[in-house]
């Protein structure tokens, strides 16, 4: 009974281990994201002529 009294508790504090990323870390990991795809993407320079479309600003992104 005592075991699992002790495993009851410990399955209830395990939820609350998780944490989310805070705003901070929420922006470094998106930016270093994009600067992945900024590094990497071929054909930038196509999408911004034939699209107008600017992988490289964030504002939008980040304002949401």
């Amino acid at each position: 009974m005592k075991k699992l009294a002790v495993a009851a508790i410990l399955v209830c504090l395990a939820s609350s281990c998780f944490a989310q990323l805070t705003q901070e870390q929420k922006v470094t990991d998106f930016s270093a994201l994009a600067a992945l795809y900024d590094k990497n993407y071929g054909p930038y320079q196509w999408k911004v002529n034939v699209f107008d479309y600017d992988l490289r600003n964030l504002q939008p992104w980040l304002a949401q």
